[in-house]
């Protein structure tokens, strides 16, 4: 059985789209409505009639009607809305309410867009203070150049710091006797192991002096002490105690981190960690 079409909705399918009369998009917004209204009504000026002939001002009168009934729709909002339904623009006014019009969509996605833009900017601002505080309560931020550092090593080769030019090293001092040097090493051999295929360098400065004088040890403890721990960066042997004093120290254990063009940029006063290595590491080492 057909369904006959009343006479509304037959007037509704067959009238001109207001949208396409005033040439605009059907999420235009109130204003936009206002300016298409006063331009398509300019185009049919009556007062061009006269010029234009009479064909013309009939068809600008009915045009004109057309554009007034379009404005008069469009300009109120429960008539927009009920028009939009009847054009399926929008659903029932229970599931639309025209809340949200295309524009709106598009404003709304521009907006958390932006938002996460901010975000991820406010993010990284204060991941990057919270990194610079960590470094400072862990680390003596200084920018020196490093003192020559060349000695002997366990296995009678020798270690030159300014050698290692263009690579980033970690400078530790300590000793066999030294509780807290325990526990570090292990933490800067898992470092070494890691990074020095990458540019790291750790030199450990036994501070050999100290271990003969007031410890009565010789070079068998230390070998002794890097092979309990699995050592395999290098280790140098401080015999006359010239460079502990040329780097001032008091307290190991100390580790005094050089960035590739030799400057000491920062000094950890205590056991390191390999994260702490690694972090020394990223920022200074060469892109």
């Amino acid at each position: 059985m057909t369904t006959p079409i009343s006479s509304s909705t037959f007037a509704v399918q067959n009238a001109p789209n207001y949208y396409e009369l005033l040439g605009i998009e059907s999420y235009a917004s109130a204003a936009d409505i206002r300016v298409a209204y006063e331009r398509q009504g300019a185009l049919y000026d009556p007062t061009h009639g006269a010029t234009m002939g009479d064909d013309f001002a009939r068809e600008a009168a009915e045009r004109r009607a057309q554009l007034e009934q379009a404005y008069a729709t469009l300009s109120d909002p429960q008539r927009r809305f009920a028009y939009d339904q009847q054009q399926g623009l929008v659903g029932t006014e229970a599931t639309d309410r025209r809340g949200i019009s295309n524009r709106e969509v598009i404003w709304t996605i521009m907006g958390v867009l932006v938002g996460l833009l901010v975000l991820s900017l406010v993010y990284n601002l204060t991941a990057k203070r919270t990194s610079q505080s960590t470094i400072s309560d862990r680390f003596t931020v200084v920018n020196f150049p490093a003192k020559p550092v060349v000695l002997r090593t366990l296995g009678g080769s020798s270690f030159d710091l300014k050698a290692q030019h263009g690579k980033v090293v970690v400078v530790n001092f300590w000793g066999t006797w030294c509780e807290p040097c325990k526990e570090e090493t292990p933490a800067l051999e898992a470092a070494y192991t890691k990074l020095h295929d990458q540019g790291l360098v750790v030199v450990g400065v036994d501070m050999f002096s100290d271990e003969r004088n007031q410890y009565q040890h010789n070079e068998g403890h230390v070998q002794a002490f890097t092979q309990q721990y699995g050592v395999s960066y290098p280790i140098a042997l401080d015999d006359a105690g010239s460079v502990t004093r040329d780097y001032q120290l008091y307290n190991i254990p100390v580790s005094f981190i050089v960035d590739p063009d030799g400057n000491v940029r920062y000094i950890r006063t205590g056991p390191m960690t390999v994260d702490d290595v690694e972090q020394m590491f990223r920022l200074l080492k060469r892109s």
